[in-house]
């Protein structure tokens, strides 16, 4: 016989993380179908900016505080897999898959999220658009991937903003095994990696508010930039040269799921290293030597990055 009355509240994994593109800004599509997302862990939420007058009070009391702006948004955090991310990817990227290549450009996408944290219980986040996301890869682990997330409201509700559901993928989390002789810095291996990471952002993307209203009037898409940064074991100089020659070059890096069929190729079709950091981190260790990567717009093609990938 099952036992009720245990909780004391919703379990973390029973909470489902949903989504669908948005036509409008805003505006729940007719008919959605939202697609379920994999995760880890995720924070969106809301935050109320109190402000108070500085009045004078001869009991000394200070003003009641009043709410001036309501923001909302948050992180999804999650193991990279191949197409789980594809409709974020190109939130991020103000771009769309173009014969399954995706290139930074200027067309906004946004998508409209929805939190199920139990049975009638929802929290909806329209407008939703990815102002930055990480990815990191590391000796000894998976492949992980952040999105950070602006939205232009959150709401609650009892009622499923979904229509029809798409279930989640299946494909295999992506590992570090696999990319044995895949990073690439100017077209040659850069030695032995211990792990990089990939900061992409759209600087100064932001809600934009107006008087009269609790929720965002538009959202800024701000400027796509890329930095990073990569470890490697230090054997000699030539990574320590490229630097002080400022030498540019593409950095790219292949993720397979195993098969051998499905993968991604991420790309920074332009870079120079910076500020080296190559030290002793004690006895018997290994001497590592940590780059900061700087990316840069391609002269050939005026991008700064593209994903390329391969679903079957």
């Amino acid at each position: 016989m099952a036992t009720t009355g245990y909780q004391a509240g919703v379990e973390s994994n029973s909470v489902v993380l949903s989504y669908i593109d948005e036509a409008t800004w805003g505006t729940l599509p007719t008919t959605p179908a939202f697609s379920r997302l994999r995760y880890m862990s995720e924070s969106l939420g809301s935050q109320k900016a109190r402000q108070r007058a500085a009045e004078v009070d001869s009991g000394r009391q200070a003003a009641d505080m009043v709410t001036t702006q309501f923001t909302a948004g948050g992180a999804i955090n999650g193991a990279l897999s191949i197409g789980t991310y594809d409709d974020l990817f190109e939130s991020l990227f103000c771009s769309t898959y173009a014969t399954n290549i995706l290139t930074n450009g200027t067309t906004f996408q946004s998508v409209y999220l929805q939190k199920q944290l139990g049975t009638g219980l929802f929290l909806r986040y329209p407008g939703s658009y990815v102002s930055g996301c990480n990815i990191s890869a590391a000796l000894g682990g998976f492949v992980t991937v952040s999105f950070n997330i602006a939205s232009q409201a959150e709401t609650s509700s009892t009622t499923d903003a979904a229509s029809t559901y798409t279930a989640d993928n299946t494909n295999k989390v992506l590992n570090t095994v696999s990319m044995t002789g895949s990073i690439q810095l100017g077209g040659t291996s850069p030695g032995s990696v211990e792990s990089f990471s990939l900061d992409f952002a759209n600087d100064g993307a932001a809600a934009l508010f107006a008087i009269g209203s609790s929720t965002a009037a538009g959202m800024l898409s701000g400027v796509f930039t890329v930095t990073g940064r990569i470890r490697v074991y230090f054997k000699d100089f030539t990574l320590y040269t490229r630097y002080t020659a400022e030498t540019e070059g593409k950095f790219n890096f292949t993720l397979t799921d195993g098969t051998g069929t499905k993968s991604y190729l991420f790309e920074v079709l332009n870079t120079v290293l910076m500020n080296p950091q190559i030290v002793a981190g004690g006895p018997g260790q290994a001497v590592i030597a940590e780059y900061a990567i700087e990316g840069k717009k391609d002269a050939a093609t005026g991008k700064t990055a593209r994903i390329t990938r391969s679903l079957t």
